[in-house]
């Protein structure tokens, strides 16, 4: 007789589905501090100049305005996972997003008010907004903060991987695809826009955060380490997220700047995105190239794939520049194969940087596999969905990259998927 299981196969309501349907969840739009002030970001208008000079006396004279701040009243560290992303910017300009002054005002009116009067004079300079004229040995250095670590001035990150014999492999090929996937930028819009609330306490020099970020002690962290302060005096509050999905992993300049405002006020400050600002300055899927060469031997059997992926770092370095890790995994291991060889880089342009966006690479690997996966099956004059099952991982399999799989469903997962698509009525009637 079956045991009747008490979770699996039934409906678990979500721990905080009460409170959201019901409208008693606090987010960080909700958040109301006694004395507090609204916060604005004046951004580059120019993604790649020179800043000759900064005038913020107009602004400091608007009615209502408490503060305004420039990277010459702050002494911080730069941020991101490269610590080449400077929080405010000070001599140069290098994409849409950068945050040339900041205003504390009474509302948020002011504040943005405030931000038409400050002046700065730019030198306009050629910017660099394709990766691979990036690469060129002509072209300026985009970001000045990276180490000396690469071949090139305008790499930020590489990844390499490789098993098996590759020249053997495709000598033992029956039919060989080679093929480039060209992938866009993407943006999350989440229905809560990017959202801060600082209080700082002159008095013990205690920081208090309401911050929606995803991980709230490395928040705490890096957060300590853009202010130079002790992380132990710096308290963060996560409030309810309204949508997240990787875009609140990293600490981004807004963030530190609020409370750089509320430490130089003393008072409680925010700062919350507007939609069109979540657009421009909120992270993104990274673009990529992917050139991708696959085998398959007169069998059907996967025998090797190739892979070289160039990516748009943009101009400072997120998380975005580390997903060639999981995108790795998914070419080396999807599937039984017998050699693969890895590459991948990224490349600083002028243009915005990326963070971590769902699935961290796995869409962009499964997609450029997949559809050379069909050209493979056609090239051999075989059904796509039986290449595949011959090909699938089993349990106990360990792949060229030394995962074990002590379990493993793919085959029953395919099965599921060619029975209750009908895909065999649907290649009949073809």
């Amino acid at each position: 007789m079956k045991r009747a299981l008490k979770v699996i196969g039934t409906g678990v309501p979500k721990q905080d589905a009460k409170i959201r349907v019901t409208g008693k969840a606090v987010y960080g739009h909700d958040i109301v501090l006694p004395d507090m002030l609204y916060g604005a970001i004046l951004r580059t208008e120019h993604p790649s100049a020179i800043i000759e000079s900064i005038d913020v006396l107009e602004a400091m004279k608007l009615e209502g305005v408490v503060c305004v701040i420039t990277a010459d009243d702050v002494d911080t560290n730069n941020i991101g996972y490269k610590r080449d992303h400077p929080i405010l910017k000070k001599g140069e300009a290098n994409c849409t997003r950068d945050e040339i002054a900041a205003v504390a005002a009474e509302t948020k009116e002011i504040a943005k008010k405030a931000l038409k009067l400050i002046k700065v004079k730019y030198r306009v300079r050629r910017g660099v907004y394709d990766m691979h004229e990036a690469l060129k040995e002509a072209s300026p250095q985009i970001n000045k903060f990276i180490s000396g670590k690469f071949s090139n001035k305008n790499i930020a990150e590489t990844f390499h991987y490789e098993h098996g014999n590759l020249e053997e492999e495709r000598k033992k090929s029956a039919h060989i695809v080679t093929r480039k996937f060209t992938l866009p930028r993407m943006t999350h819009a989440c229905m809560a826009t990017s959202n801060v609330t600082a209080s700082y306490n002159k008095v013990d020099k205690k920081l208090l955060m309401y911050s929606s970020t995803q991980v709230p002690f490395l928040f705490q962290r890096d957060l300590a380490h853009a202010l130079k302060m002790n992380p132990s005096d710096i308290r963060v509050i996560q409030p309810v997220i309204g949508g997240g999905f990787g875009s609140k992993l990293d600490i981004h300049p807004f963030e530190p700047i609020c409370a750089l405002l509320s430490i130089k006020t003393g008072r409680p400050m925010q700062i919350l995105y507007t939609r069109e600002e979540e657009f421009i300055a909120s992270p993104i899927r990274q673009p990529m190239e992917i050139e991708l060469t696959a085998g398959v031997d007169k069998e059907g059997n996967f025998t090797f794939r190739e892979i070289n992926i160039v990516k748009d770092n943009g101009a400072y370095t997120s998380w975005g520049a580390t997903t060639p890790f999981v995108i790795m995994q998914s070419f080396s291991s999807l599937y039984k194969l017998r050699a693969c060889k890895f590459n991948a880089t990224a490349v600083y342009t002028n243009n915005v940087f990326a963070g971590s966006f769902r699935g961290y690479g796995n869409p962009q690997a499964t997609f450029a596999l997949e559809r050379v996966i069909d050209l493979l099956a056609e090239k051999l004059g075989m059904d796509k969905a039986a290449i595949r099952l011959q090909n699938a991982n089993e349990k106990g399999e360990v792949t060229g990259q030394g995962l074990h799989y002590d379990t493993c469903g793919h085959k029953d997962c395919l099965e599921a998927v060619i029975t209750k698509s009908n895909y065999e009525l649907r290649i009949t009637n073809l």
